[in-house]
């Protein structure tokens, strides 16, 4: 998960992580797998977005 939040900061993705994995960053014990991401709506950020995602072998496992 962290390699795809790598890619969003190399391909300039703007983006907030919110949730489980947002209050364990700011010191909180949250037992959380998942990983929620909210990412402003325009269709620069978009392409980014998708650009980076495309990257990341997890978006393109046949599971996902």
């Amino acid at each position: 998960m962290l390699d795809l939040l790598r890619r969003f900061q190399a391909e300039g993705v703007a983006y907030l992580l919110v949730g489980g994995h947002a209050v364990r960053l700011n010191g909180f014990n949250r037992d959380t797998e998942n990983m929620d991401i909210l990412l402003p709506s325009s269709l620069e950020n978009g392409r980014r977005a998708q650009f980076a995602g495309a990257l990341y072998p997890a978006c393109n496992s046949p599971t996902s």
